[in-house]
């Protein structure tokens, strides 16, 4: 079985024996059926173990030493990433912080619970907007069933890269910096969509010129056919 057949319903599998059969082949098939979703839930929970050994490789072999793990509640580790913004040095660096995201029993089918700490140039209404990003993502990654902490982390470094300053510069040409990459954003945005309509106005256009010669043909053929007769 699957992770995803252990998720069927536990309605006891085939009805028990026709009306004649006896109390003894009833409590039989209960058993045989208990037994049945037993093995299901055991093969179930093996698999979900299996995603997260592979997941916690993974991280280990991406992240490193930024990397590590602790003791969560009930048995379950609190998977901890250090996030920077990636291609920053140091001496440019002002947003940071340590993603720890506490695993359940059923995840990655259930969303884990999601924490910061050592948060670094980050207010508390950039934190609460982060986190609200983060949970959106937990929902639609684990109606795949999916591992999800890798693309977290990437949430998160795009968030801190959008949302580091740097110290080495003042706060007003990197007000001025930032304006002139949205304008420019936008600038690309717009020409994109004029090639987009001079691409579709052509395209009309084409197809009006061929219906044009279909009927100019036409029209000369029976002209021709016209002479002949």
């Amino acid at each position: 079985p699957t992770v995803f057949d252990a998720l069927a319903s536990d309605d006891g599998g085939s009805s028990s024996s026709s009306s004649g059969s006896g109390d003894d082949d009833e409590i039989i098939t209960a058993a045989e059926n208990q037994g049945k979703r037993s093995l299901e839930q055991q093969v179930f929970f093996e698999d979900l173990t299996q995603i997260r050994e592979d997941e916690d490789v993974v991280l280990e072999a991406v992240y490193g030493e930024y990397y590590s793990k602790e003791d969560g509640v009930w048995g379950y580790p609190i998977l901890c990433v250090h996030v920077r913004p990636p291609d920053i040095k140091d001496e440019q660096l002002s947003a940071e912080l340590t993603l720890k995201v506490q695993l359940v029993k059923k995840y990655p089918l259930v969303s884990p619970s999601i924490q910061f700490e050592n948060v670094k140039g980050l207010s508390e209404n950039k934190q609460k907007e982060l986190r609200k990003q983060l949970k959106q993502k937990c929902r639609s990654l684990t109606e795949k069933g999916e591992p999800m902490v890798c693309e977290l982390v990437q949430c998160v470094e795009e968030f801190l890269v959008a949302n580091n300053f740097d110290p080495t510069i003042s706060e007003w040409d990197q007000m001025n910096k930032r304006k002139e990459e949205d304008e420019k954003a936008a600038k690309e945005d717009e020409r994109k969509l004029l090639e987009e309509a001079h691409h579709s106005r052509t395209g009309e256009n084409n197809s009006n010129s061929h219906l044009m010669n279909d009927f100019e043909e036409e029209r000369i053929k029976k002209e021709y056919e016209r002479q002949i007769e």
